[in-house]
């Protein structure tokens, strides 16, 4: 169901930011919804577990439409830093509320350098997709993250040998293709728009 997420934040960004998606978009969409059912083989059963991940997509949506919203005025820079400044001060208070904020000063090295890694990796992301977001509408800059399982599949294959089987294959064509049907018609209509064709 998080495969979902990009459609979430494309309705969202409909709604409040009147960012109002092209019919060839939902054509790319399909075909990532697809890919994904072939990857994942979703069975789903609604309970308190899909519930939950429903609202983080609603949660998660919310943020790309602030977002996009915030970078008309902020640049991606700040409000990337801004993102994971309040991330950290969040986490320690929920800490500090669970009483497990010592923790923090009796951490391993090993656990301090892990700590910062991925603290790194995290801010590198957010840095760049920020400063795409800022230039592209958010259905756009959200299908990009639709990539995330095949690339999964390629770690899977390279780290732990696994097997491909023909759904995989069939999942990565249809992502991919999704992805590079909704990539190539936005920069296109981005051309079209800036020769003034498309224009009220």
């Amino acid at each position: 169901m998080h495969k979902l997420l990009f459609l979430g934040a494309t309705i969202g960004a409909w709604i409040f930011l009147r960012e109002k998606p092209s019919p060839v978009f939902f054509l790319g969409a399909l075909l990532v919804i697809a890919g994904n059912a072939f990857l994942v083989r979703p069975l789903l059963v609604w309970d308190v577990g899909l519930l939950l991940v429903a609202c983080a997509i609603v949660f998660w949506s919310a943020e790309q439409v602030l977002a996009r919203a915030l970078l008309s005025q902020v640049s991606g820079r700040v409000l990337a830093l801004g993102r994971m400044a309040f991330g950290a001060v969040f986490i320690f208070a929920y800490l500090l509320v669970v009483g497990k904020a010592g923790g923090v000063v009796s951490m391993s090295v090993d656990q301090y350098v892990w700590i910062v890694l991925t603290s790194v990796l995290l801010l590198g992301y957010v840095l760049t997709y920020y400063e795409g977001l800022a230039r592209v509408p958010v259905s756009v800059a959200t299908s990009v993250l639709a990539l995330g399982a095949p690339l999964t599949l390629v770690l899977d294959v390279i780290v732990f040998g696994r097997v491909v089987a023909l759904a995989d294959a069939a999942g990565v064509a249809c992502v991919v293709g999704g992805v590079a049907v909704i990539l190539v018609f936005a920069r296109q209509l981005r051309v079209l728009r800036g020769a003034g064709y498309g224009r009220d």
